[in-house]
């Protein structure tokens, strides 16, 4: 070292990196540095740094107008230290805001963390992404993903009926369900009573609307067939091209704790409401045809 320079080391949780550096290199030269140098840091997630007082050991803030670390250096001082702040990014799982410190995470850990936000989920919940747009894709435990700020997540019940969580009845409008519609994914959340709710997605929309598909859910009850399937619940920034408002049969609602817009259908004919796929594509050709 000498007079020109001055050893830097910044510290990330338990790792740490030292490096002679220029006393005119800037602050934040100093923190890109590091975080393409520490191990388990994202150098294109927003991390802070922070100054340690030479004296005191204790983290201190940067001042603003602070840009070189000569403006850090101090008489007798071989040695600047400094501390990265981890981001914070907040992402909603079931509705619930979870903050994160690092964008690369998988299925398993936002799952860990819902659950230490107060999400009342178990790890082996499955995990789907809310796509922009308005589909959804699961992420399996292993995989991993970026999180970014206000991205949904959507966590269920494992789909496993084998241990008779819903009816023979139900289990059979389940396999309609996937028959009729082979190239969606379909969701199953048994009710606790013989039931389930169901979930498809995709769903081909077209015109009138500004979303080129949708997912739909439903519950199909314990009594099933000898009740209505009824109502219907599509994503919930379903619009129209025109900007016309939706009109009569829509409204704002929730399914799953996923945020929705209900639609409510009632079929004259009822063996057609008391039929699940049957019900399903008169619930979609209504949609189709507003």
């Amino acid at each position: 070292m000498n007079a020109a320079t001055i050893q830097v080391k910044v510290s990330f949780r338990d790792q740490s990196v030292s490096k002679d550096f220029s006393v005119l290199v800037a602050v934040d030269d100093v923190r890109k540095w590091a975080l393409e140098t520490l191990p388990n840091t994202i150098p294109t997630d927003p991390y802070g740094i922070i100054f340690l007082d030479p004296a005191t050991g204790q983290e201190e803030p940067i001042d603003a107008n602070v840009t070189d670390i000569k403006d850090l250096a101090r008489d007798g001082v071989n040695v600047l230290e400094f501390n990265l702040i981890p981001p914070i990014i907040k992402v909603f799982v079931n509705n619930t805001v979870c903050e994160f410190a690092d964008s690369l995470q998988t299925g398993q850990s936002i799952k860990q963390r819902a659950i230490e936000c107060g999400v009342h989920i178990t790890v082996d919940f499955i995990l789907s992404i809310e796509k922009p747009d308005g589909n959804t894709k699961v992420i399996g435990n292993a995989e991993e993903i970026r999180i970014e700020n206000g991205q949904r997540y959507i966590a269920i019940p494992n789909d496993d009926n084998s241990d008779g969580d819903v009816n023979n009845q139900v289990s059979s409008a389940i396999d309609e369900v996937r028959s009729n519609f082979p190239d969606a994914q379909v969701h199953i959340c048994p009710d606790g009573n013989g039931g389930a709710h169901i979930t498809v997605d995709p769903i081909e929309l077209g015109s009138p609307y500004a979303q080129e598909s949708t997912w739909v859910g439903f519950q199909v009850p314990h009594a099933y067939p000898y009740s209505d399937i009824y109502p219907h619940f599509v994503r919930h920034d379903l619009s129209r091209i025109d900007n016309a408002v939706l009109g009569e049969g829509f409204s704002p609602g929730q399914f799953q704790g996923r945020p929705a817009v209900q639609i409510s259908r009632k079929s004259k004919d009822s063996t057609v409401a008391t039929h699940c796929v049957a019900k399903l594509l008169s619930v979609i050709d209504w949609l189709k045809s507003r």
